[in-house]
């Protein structure tokens, strides 16, 4: 019981990162530069967003480097949500 529970609770907490991802894509493109995430990270949903995940804003934006795995300058919603799960632990 626990343990679906916590597989649960992990499975809000990756929709709630989609969501967050969609909204500060702007420009539909699927994925985010550090400006359309930083924007976004600004909003005090996001902020809310992030806080009922236990991550931090100041976080959230410090670790898009380590997000963008491969190094292109953008982070893909697979990037962004697996990234911000480990980082979550």
């Amino acid at each position: 019981l626990v343990i679906q529970q916590h597989m649960e609770e992990r499975k809000a907490h990756a929709e709630a990162l989609k969501a967050l991802f969609r909204d500060a894509d702007t420009d539909n493109s699927g994925t985010l530069t550090r400006q359309e995430l930083e924007f976004q990270l600004s909003s005090n949903e996001a902020a809310a967003s992030l806080s009922l995940l236990d991550l931090d804003v100041r976080e959230a934006c410090a670790f898009f480097e380590l997000l963008d795995l491969d190094g292109d300058g953008v982070v893909s919603s697979e990037e962004f949500v697996d990234g911000l799960m480990r980082i979550k632990g």
